[in-house]
This record gives structure tokens, C-alpha cells and sequence, in this order.
């Protein structure tokens, strides 16, 4: 196994914290368990690292034919996702799936967090931030939203 430490020794530094493994125990895990220590603190650190701006305002000089004006435009911030979060922390992504299923506070955090998300993404889309498509596209594809059938 490839631990944190090993890219240590070979000068690579990650950009996030190792994540507490039990170290002792050397037996696989059973289907659905993880060796990846659960923490109160996750609670937290998830909510806060989905707590982002959707967009921020910025401005642009843009050449007319009368001359160069100053313009505020929106800009996309950086959507979070659960798998960079999983990353920060060290763990695969189906590790969170597993302390959802476990832990009834990390549940509610993580279900808060997938509002925020849905949140982020239509923010941006109705702010006119998104290409539209895409808009469309991610939101069928990580939310709970879909097209409503009218028959």
C-alpha cells in the first residue's frame, strides 16, 4: 500500500492530511466497512469547505469604438464536489458514503451539503455564469434534478 509517507520519502508533497488508518489491523475490511477512522470534526470541515460563494464579481476593461470602459462581469467560483473533499482528508470518496451510512450527524452534514451544491449550480445558471448546457448537464447528473415529463 501506498501511504502518505512513502510520497514523502520520494519529495512529493500532497496537498492534504493523512487520514487516520488503524495501522494494527492488517485484515481487509468486510463489504461496507473502512479502515479510515471516522471524526467529529468532518462534520465540520465538510460544511465549511461546501460553504462557498457561487460566483464573484470582477472587472474587465473592454475595448469599444469609443474607447476603453471599465465593466463588472461574474465569475464562476469553484464548484466543491465530494470527491476533492474526500481527497483533503485522504480517503476515497466511497469512504464518506460509508460514514453517511454510519454516523446520523455526518448524514445531515453530508445531505446539507448536497443542497449547497444544488444550490451552487443553480445560482450560477440562472446568473447566466454557466453555459447553459452545462448547466443543464451537470445538474441531471449530480442533483436530484430532472426534466418533468407533461403528460
Amino acid at each position: 500500500m501506498v501511504t502518505h509517507e512513502a510520497f514523502g520519502r520520494l519529495g512529493i508533497k500532497l496537498g492534504f492530511p493523512p487520514c487516520a488508518v488503524n495501522r494494527a489491523d492488517t485484515t481487509m475490511p468486510k463489504a461496507g466497512e473502512t479502515k479510515y477512522l471516522f471524526k467529529e470534526e468532518y462534520i465540520d470541515q465538510m460544511i465549511q469547505y461546501f460553504s462557498v460563494e457561487p460566483f464573484e464579481w470582477h472587472e474587465e476593461q473592454v475595448v469599444t469604438s469609443k474607447g476603453v470602459i471599465k465593466k463588472e462581469v461574474k465569475r464562476a467560483g469553484k464548484m466543491p464536489f465530494f470527491s476533492k473533499f474526500a481527497r483533503q482528508l485522504g480517503v476515497p470518496t466511497s469512504t464518506l458514503q460509508q460514514w453517511k451510512d454510519k454516523h446520523k450527524k455526518f448524514e445531515i452534514a453530508y445531505e446539507q451539503c448536497k443542497e449547497i451544491q444544488k444550490e451552487f449550480l443553480i445560482e450560477n445558471g440562472v446568473n447566466g455564469v454557466y453555459n447553459p448546457l452545462f448547466a443543464l448537464f451537470t445538474a441531471k447528473n449530480i442533483t436530484d434534478m430532472r426534466d418533468q415529463s407533461t403528460t
